[in-house]
């Protein structure tokens, strides 16, 4: 189990980390509200339990900071994935820009490139987009590909990001 620190201004927003103070989740008058104990399973844990002989579509990863952890946990089963989408950016939470490794070395050791997008649009400049380039064929034929409840990329940067790289 581990402590989870609550609120700070959103009752939807939660993170291990605790918050730095000046970010856009911990303003001078916003204080975390409270804490809860909530298990902590790592991923590896649970994904030898589903079906090994197809590939995963995307692993859509919030984890408030802990996202690079997450990948780099992930290492054995990241290639079953076609692609990645996480929110990297650790400038919100103490400590969590102070990582061993390099989530984005893992991703291109295991055959990953990363898919760049409007900075201006909130919703793809705080979500980072990694392909799985084994699977450049159906991205290109398949629209829907790396798309989760809450992130969309547009199929031609995705096209336009496999062709830049010269993934067939």
């Amino acid at each position: 189990f581990a402590t989870f620190n609550l609120g700070v201004g959103d009752p939807g927003v939660g993170s291990l980390y605790e918050f730095k103070g000046g970010t856009q989740w911990a303003t001078a008058t916003e204080q975390v509200w409270g804490h809860s104990h909530v298990p902590k399973i790592r991923l590896a844990t649970l994904l030898p339990f589903l079906p090994s002989d197809i590939p995963w579509e995307v692993a859509k990863i919030d984890a408030q900071g802990h996202d690079a952890e997450v990948v780099d946990g992930l290492q054995d089963y990241l290639t079953k994935f076609k692609c990645v989408v996480g929110e990297f950016d650790t400038r919100a939470y103490a400590g969590a820009d102070q990582k061993s490794f390099s989530y984005r070395n893992v991703f291109k050791k295991k055959g990953f490139i990363p898919v760049t997008f409007d900075p201006n649009n909130r919703k793809t400049r705080d979500n980072f987009l990694f392909l799985n380039t084994r699977f450049g064929t159906a991205f290109r034929q398949h629209k829907y590909m790396c798309t989760a409840n809450d992130f969309k990329p547009p199929h031609v940067r995705i096209v336009e990001t496999l062709d830049a790289a010269k993934v067939p």
